[in-house]
């Protein structure tokens, strides 16, 4: 299979390669070059001279396909022998690793160079854009819910509302986690559990437009929350302010966090900013681009201005439990500007 990884040479074709599966946690390279989601496995070969063929799964697909691609497009059930048939000489492969065996053996005839898949290059314009509208589903699906909440509600009910209200509002997927507790747990997969009166519900709300998804945490008490929760959650707002004051081109992730947990080490909580309690203090999200990576202490990445990405610190506190507070931010000189319109608050109903 010709070069080692990391030799440079001008290939015949780009070719990106994706398994089908989506997560806005990971980029999708066959995404990030032909801007389509597709259903199943999918190929996009990149040409010397710059144009594009998209391969796709199923074939049933097609129409759909044609519609979306701004390339030339072939919708057929085997993927890799059809990449098989269309390519040769030298190549620049990205995804491999992430696809079937059966990719290696289409391309074994080839001489080939893995390059990695470009996780960290800045939104464009549009992608922007995206977010921006996809925040806006976000907070208008958020309202919907506090009036649909109610005792005797299942989560995978609250979830099931709030996954068709994003959708029709226009967002193409979403991605969901929740809980429900008297004393406030970390988000997971909904279950059947009753909400009840007193409960705290958590809720991770993240829609995509695009393809570019962004992410809200909102936390909501059925009924009245006690002052000791109130006052946990005034923290929580304090260290996202913090944190985006201090997101501004020239800084690095770990000096973004470092200002957000500055509230709650002061607090003496600094034991529950760190593993196991905390994992990540935000991410970036995206099919195309994942810039600046996981939101930790020890990112070392610089910030550029435009950069987007979810900013959520939320935090266990030894009283009230966990709670979530987290907004999609863009970077600017003067610190960073929330993507919603609303400010965070802790949500009664």
């Amino acid at each position: 299979m010709g070069h080692p990884d990391g030799i440079s040479f001008e290939p015949d074709w780009i070719v990106t390669l994706h398994d089908g599966f989506h997560s806005y946690l990971e980029v999708n390279p066959v995404f990030a070059a032909t801007g389509v989601k597709t259903i199943g496995e999918a190929a996009a070969i990149i040409g010397s001279d710059g144009t594009t063929m998209l391969l796709a799964a199923p074939a049933w697909d097609e129409t759909r396909l044609i519609q979306q691609a701004p390339c030339e497009v072939l919708a057929c059930n085997d993927v890799p022998a059809a990449l098989q048939s269309r390519v040769s000489g030298r190549l620049a492969v990205r995804g491999l690793d992430d696809v079937s065996v059966r990719f290696r053996e289409a391309l074994a005839h080839c001489d080939l160079v893995r390059i990695p898949t470009d996780t960290d290059r800045p939104k464009t314009i549009a992608e922007l854009a995206a977010a921006r509208r996809a925040s806006e589903i976000g907070e208008q699906a958020y309202a919907e819910l506090l009036a649909f909440l109610e005792p005797g509600i299942a989560e995978y009910e609250m979830v099931a509302q709030l996954d068709v209200d994003v959708r029709r509002r226009g967002a193409d997927d979403h991605f969901v986690l929740c809980s429900s507790s008297a004393a406030g747990d970390n988000v997971r997969a909904p279950t059947g559990r009753i909400i009840e009166s007193g409960d705290v519900v958590n809720i991770e709300i993240s829609p995509s437009v695009d393809g570019q998804f962004v992410q809200l945490c909102r936390t909501v008490v059925l009924g009245s929350a006690s002052a000791q929760r109130r006052s946990d959650y005034e923290l929580i707002i304090a260290a996202l302010r913090e944190g985006m004051n201090a997101a501004r081109p020239g800084v690095t992730v770990a000096e973004v966090v470092s200002a957000l947990d500055s509230p709650l080490f002061q607090a003496g909580l600094g034991e529950y900013c760190r593993p196991p309690h905390i994992r990540v203090r935000g991410h970036g999200q995206g099919l195309a681009s994942l810039s600046p990576g996981d939101i930790t202490f020890d990112n070392q990445t610089t910030l550029l201005d435009g950069m987007m990405f979810t900013l959520h610190p939320n935090q266990r506190f030894p009283e009230s439990g966990y709670m979530m507070c987290g907004e999609p931010i863009m970077v600017q000189t003067g610190g960073a500007v929330a993507l919603t319109a609303r400010r965070p608050q802790l949500d009664e109903c």
